[in-house]
């Protein structure tokens, strides 16, 4: 398993791929790591600091504040 990039608590930038335009980017703070799926990218769920709202994103989203 990979080692994580981020820790909890830290503040990143959020940067979403193409599929995710919708999604304001910004400062996060990350909340929790997500379970490891084999063959996948690690995730981490991340809050926007100014809106409140939580969502998951992909560790090569994001960029440290």
């Amino acid at each position: 398993m990979s080692a994580r990039k981020f820790r909890i608590g830290q503040r990143v930038n959020y940067r979403p791929s193409a599929h995710n335009r919708n999604v304001p980017v910004g400062i996060y703070q990350i909340t929790r790591f997500l379970p490891h799926r084999k063959g996948g990218e690690l995730e981490y769920q991340i809050k926007n600091l100014n809106v409140g709202h939580e969502l998951v994103a992909k560790e090569s989203e994001l960029r440290s504040a």
